[in-house]
């Protein structure tokens, strides 16, 4: 049972990491994407086709075996987060993009013929309706990310696939501790799922309360 709980923590630990740097990391390539500059948007390109289009094994096998033969040695448990966080982040620059682009540009026009300045237009109207296109996508990549974490076990990382693995070797018991498995991957994306659920519809409440104020 401690094994298990300790696995759970460190799933839930890189999740935790590996999700918010690869929210940060996909606005970046998104902004980037967005410059006028060839160079930058050459650069968002170059990445978000790089993570999107290699399979995530691999990218974890190159930060983990790959990175020492250019001096760089890092942890198994960075390395997978490392991976995790910028192929996920890669799918969010295109979640992003798809969301804000979404909005039709007369949005931004209306708002400045009303006398907000552009952040002002940004703030009360495009990202409130911007926000209820992102979330869902948003969501849904963060529950593969959830699974996709299993994958550092690879690397030795002892994550909740790694000690469910290694409990039903150990005990020659190995359709107990896979389904004991399942369930708590199951039980942590149906969590993520609700909360989600929750937050896309306290947004769309507050959307309908910003357009009353402005009404």
């Amino acid at each position: 049972a401690g094994a298990i709980r300790d696995g759970v923590m460190t799933t839930l630990t890189i999740f935790a990491v590996s999700a918010l740097a690869a929210t940060l990391a996909g606005f970046v390539a998104f902004l980037l994407g967005k410059q006028p500059v060839r160079v930058f948007q050459w650069l968002a390109q170059g990445y978000i086709q790089l993570f999107r289009n290699t399979p995530l094994l691999v990218q974890i096998y190159f930060f983990y075996k790959g990175l020492p033969h250019f001096g760089m040695t890092l942890t198994p448990m960075v390395c997978g987060i490392l991976a995790l966080s910028l192929q996920t982040g890669a799918y969010l620059a295109e979640v992003y993009r798809a969301a804000l682009d979404a909005i039709p540009k007369e949005q931004v026009e209306s708002g400045l013929a009303l006398g907000f300045t552009r952040l002002q237009t940004y703030r009360h109207v495009v990202f409130p309706q911007a926000m209820g296109i992102l979330l869902p996508p948003y969501g849904n990549q963060m529950a593969g990310l959830v699974k996709n974490t299993s994958l550092v076990a690879f690397i030795s990382v002892p994550d909740l696939f790694f000690v469910v693995f290694q409990g039903g070797a150990t005990h020659f018991r190995y359709l107990e501790f896979f389904v004991l498995g399942i369930a708590l991957y199951m039980g942590l994306i149906l969590m993520l799922s609700a909360l989600f659920k929750a937050l896309e519809q306290w947004v769309v409440k507050a959307s309908w309360r910003e357009e009353g104020a402005h009404a």
